[in-house]
């Protein structure tokens, strides 16, 4: 996995840094000019791939974050198919999902553990979710 970065207000994604530092590898200390770390397998927490902008109903894919523009009303639909620990996060970016609500479409899974539709209708909203099982479909992560 790739570790990512924001600078100049783009995100960056890298898979080794070179730098110099004082570190202590397998109880050796010592100074290492310009050691390489590579990071291509690390499991990073808490980066996700990529914030999205939508400006119009869509398909929701996991492990993506979207700023919804509520100018107008939105469906957001969720993946047809999810495993446990898949997560989404969405906010009302435009500040209007109380007069323009958001439906998140439960494409088949629970939301909550309920066979209904989520909907958003209160502005400057900021909620996760996360894919739990069958059993339980996704649950909020954060709201």
């Amino acid at each position: 996995m790739a570790l990512s970065r924001i600078a100049n207000s783009s995100i960056k994604t890298e898979t080794s840094f070179v730098f110099t530092a004082n570190v202590t590898f397998a109880n050796t200390p010592g100074t290492y000019t310009n050691p390489v770390i590579d990071f291509s397998s690390a499991n990073t927490v808490g980066i996700s791939a990529s914030w999205i902008i939508v400006n119009a109903n869509r398909n929701l894919e996991s492990g993506n974050n979207y700023f919804a523009n509520t100018r107008n009303t939105l469906t957001l639909t969720l993946p047809t198919s999810a495993e446990i620990g898949d997560t989404i996060r969405i906010i009302d970016n435009e500040g209007f999902a109380s007069s323009n609500n958001i439906t998140i479409s439960r494409n088949g899974h629970l939301i909550q553990g309920q066979s209904a539709n989520l909907t958003i209708n209160t502005s400057r909203s900021a909620f996760g979710l996360v894919y739990s099982t069958a059993g339980n479909g996704w649950l909020l992560l954060e709201n």
